[in-house]
C-alpha cells in the first residue's frame, strides 16, 4: 500500500458538495493545509494537526504552492506533423478561413504533411506538447484524429494516440474526427467520402477499438 501526504499547501481547490449550482468548487486557504493519499485516491484533506491516520514516510511539502483539481482539455488536437502560424499571419491580413482552404491550407495543409509521417516520428514530435499541457495542470486530454482522412491515416492517428496514452502520464481519450473535412481526393464527390466513413473507416476503428467517441465537424 502506498501512503503519500502533501502538507503546508497554501491554499486548496476541492469540489463542492453536492447541491451547490453556484459554485464547483471550494476554496479552502483557512480550514485546510494539507491532503492524505491512499493507493492514488484523496482520503483525507484538513490541517495537518487533525490528521486522522498515521503519518505516512512519503511526505511532501508544498509551502507557497496552491493545489488544483486535474484541467481536462476536451476537442484538442495533440497529433499533428507541422504547426500552421503562417496562416494566422494570413488570417491577421483579411483571408478567410475558406479562401485560405480553397488554397490547399487550413485543415488540408495538415493532413498533407501527417500522411507522409511514421507513427514514430507523430510520437516523438507529439510527445513535448503532452509535457507541456501536463505541466500546466491538464491530467485529462480528448484527443480527436482529423489529418488522416482516409482510413489508413485516421487509424495511424488513433493508434499514436493510444500509444501516447499507455506511455505518458497524461490520460488521451481518443476520437475519431474522420469528418472533419473533405480531402481532395473527394472534392467533387462529397457522398463517396461519406460513404467512406460509414461503410469503412468507421467499422475499422470500432473493430480495433482505437476510439471512444466519434465525432464530426459542421
Amino acid at each position: 500500500m502506498h501512503r503519500l501526504l502533501l502538507t503546508n499547501i497554501s491554499w486548496i481547490a476541492t469540489p463542492d458538495k453536492p447541491g451547490n449550482s453556484r459554485r464547483l468548487y471550494t476554496l479552502r486557504s483557512e480550514d485546510s493545509d494539507t491532503i492524505y493519499i491512499e493507493n492514488d485516491l484523496i482520503k483525507w484533506v484538513g490541517k495537518e494537526n487533525d490528521l486522522p491516520y498515521d503519518r505516512p514516510d512519503d511526505i511532501h511539502d508544498f509551502t507557497g504552492y496552491g493545489i488544483t483539481p486535474g484541467l481536462i482539455d476536451f476537442h484538442a488536437h495533440p497529433i499533428f506533423a507541422d504547426t500552421r502560424e503562417d496562416e494566422f499571419n494570413l488570417r491577421t491580413q483579411g483571408a478567410t478561413y475558406t479562401e485560405i482552404a480553397d488554397a490547399g491550407g487550413g485543415i488540408l495543409n495538415s493532413v498533407k504533411k501527417l500522411r507522409d509521417r511514421s507513427e514514430e516520428e507523430l510520437i516523438a514530435s507529439s510527445r513535448p506538447y503532452l509535457d507541456t499541457a501536463l505541466s500546466y495542470g491538464t491530467t485529462t486530454l480528448e484527443a480527436k484524429s482529423g489529418y488522416g482522412l482516409e482510413t489508413e491515416s485516421e487509424l495511424k492517428m488513433l493508434r499514436v494516440i493510444k500509444r501516447l496514452h499507455e506511455n505518458h502520464p497524461l490520460d488521451l481519450i481518443p476520437t475519431l474526427l474522420g469528418a472533419h473535412e473533405f480531402p481532395m481526393e473527394f472534392r467533387d464527390n462529397r457522398e463517396g467520402y461519406i460513404d467512406l466513413l460509414i461503410n469503412e473507416m468507421i467499422p475499422r476503428v470500432a473493430e480495433e477499438e482505437l476510439a471512444r467517441a466519434c465525432d464530426i465537424f459542421c
